[in-house]
Order: structure tokens, then C-alpha cells, then sequence
């Protein structure tokens, strides 16, 4: 984890914010995190989050990868693609 905010993303630093679902601010590693709301198009959407201890903002970006049918609020059973099961 870092301890203070730098201003480059590695790699590595990217694949951690993923790995660990965005959790923490890839620059502070702080989880006071503001949400942006979701917006997007056909198929990819994103929402823009800002670290409320250094002030930095990035863009998730989300991609369509299944549909659910009936549409159901049991998330647990969502399976992230390339998921061990």
C-alpha cells in the first residue's frame, strides 16, 4: 500500500484496485472514496470516483458481460467472468 499520494498508476497499482473491487484509492490507499453515478452507452458504462484524501479522480470503466433473466437481487450469485468456482 502506498503511503502517500503519488501521480502515476503502475500496472501493478491498477490490477490491485481491480483485484480488491476498488476498495482503496490506487494513489493513497485511502477508503474515503466518493462515487460518481454510472453513465455510459450500449454496452460500457462508467462512473468517475474522487479520493477524499488526496483529491485525485479516476474513471472505472464496466463492460457488458452477461444478463440476467428473470432479473433477481441475490448478487451473491453473480459470477465475476474467470471466476474459480
Amino acid at each position: 500500500m502506498r503511503a502517500m499520494a503519488t501521480n502515476e498508476l503502475t500496472d501493478a497499482d491498477i490490477n490491485r484496485y481491480i483485484e480488491t473491487d476498488g476498495s482503496n484509492c490506487p494513489f493513497y490507499a485511502s477508503d474515503a472514496l466518493y462515487l460518481g453515478a454510472v453513465r455510459g452507452g450500449t454496452g460500457i458504462a462508467f462512473r468517475d470516483i474522487t479520493c477524499r484524501s488526496c483529491n485525485k479522480t479516476w474513471r472505472e470503466i464496466f463492460y457488458l458481460a452477461e444478463i440476467q433473466y428473470p432479473a433477481r437481487e441475490d448478487f451473491a450469485r453473480i459470477e465475476r467472468p474467470g471466476s474459480v468456482t
